[in-house]
């Protein structure tokens, strides 16, 4: 039960919306933008950084969570198949779409505070 529940939703997130070429977005990317927000948020909130060092800071977590995914893929057996196999453009896409996340935090900070 708990399995075929995991697997349906794996294979919901992973729905294409956008794959053509270079361009890759899926269900998930949906969550990365909204981790992108949080994340930024996060980092509004409780650090004080020069803008530079905050967008510095969010690529580095967002890549840091992309690459403790793919090693999750790799050790397959450690995590019982908990995610699936993204591709360098998945990946590539993945830390974009939460950069924008980012973005979209600090364009509503910007607009918040004006």
């Amino acid at each position: 039960m708990i399995e075929e529940t995991r697997v349906a939703i794996a294979e919901f997130l992973g729905i294409e919306l956008i794959s053509y070429n270079f361009i890759q977005l899926d269900i998930w990317s949906i969550i990365h933008f909204l981790s992108g927000i949080l994340v930024m948020f996060l980092i509004f909130k409780f650090l004080k950084l020069n803008i530079y060092l905050k967008y510095l800071l969010l690529f580095l977590i967002i890549g840091f969570f992309e690459f403790a995914e793919s090693y999750i893929y790799i050790n397959q057996q450690l995590f019982n198949g908990f995610v699936r196999a993204e591709n360098f453009i998945d990946t590539f896409w993945d830390i974009i779409v939460g950069l924008f996340g980012g973005i979209a935090y600090h364009v509503i900070y910007l607009v918040k505070k004006w």
